[in-house]
């Protein structure tokens, strides 16, 4: 190598990083960044998004904060709280989960919280609604269920990835969020922060 070139290169070798660093700040400063995951809490839903419920119904999220599913799915208009647990068939943590969530249904009413699953399995309305009930019946999991067919709240709350869960109070505001599978301390720390609010 050249001795003036080796020189130069010697000398100025750390330019190199620094103008990587430079650049990617640069860069930084004009990608439009994403709310943190923890911004989001404290915030309201839109209370305008609609869920399907088994019985045809097509309600908004305000109806179902105020306790109006159809009597079939066991409401309760007492809950201070619902906790939104959204799932499908097809993933695995899910169907870990929904047997804890099950069990933990009298805990958390008692908490003032009412469990409900928001199911994102697709296909014909319909057909998804009979079989996501067979498939609750049959996993012994009985728990009141919506389904967002639309991928509207999936999408207002920039949800990736399922089993992904929220404590809403019935005004809509976001209390708590959780991505990924509920363990047993997640529920008893829920019920625990939440039962004498």
């Amino acid at each position: 190598m050249n001795p003036k070139l080796k020189s130069i290169i010697s000398g100025y070798w750390w330019t190199v990083p620094l103008l990587i660093l430079v650049i990617f700040m640069f860069a930084q400063a004009f990608i439009p960044e994403k709310p943190a995951f923890e911004n989001r809490l404290e915030t309201r839903i839109n209370l305008g998004i609609k869920m399907d419920t088994a019985s045809g119904d097509f309600l908004p999220i305000t109806a179902i904060l105020q306790g109006k599913l159809s009597a079939e799915d066991d409401q309760s208009t007492q809950h201070r709280f619902i906790l939104l647990s959204m799932w499908a068939t097809w993933c695995a943590p899910c169907i870990k989960e929904l047997p804890r969530l099950s069990a933990a249904k009298e805990r958390l009413k008692i908490a003032g919280i009412l469990p409900l699953l928001v199911n994102y399995d697709s296909g014909d309305k319909q057909k998804v609604v009979a079989e996501i009930s067979a498939w609750l019946v049959a996993h012994s999991v009985n728990l009141p269920t919506v389904y967002d067919f639309n991928s509207s709240l999936s999408a207002a709350l920039d949800v990736s990835a399922l089993p992904f869960s929220l404590l809403l109070d019935r005004n809509g505001n976001i209390l708590w969020m959780h991505m990924g599978e509920l363990q047993d301390e997640d529920l008893a720390n829920l019920i625990g922060t939440y039962k004498n609010k």
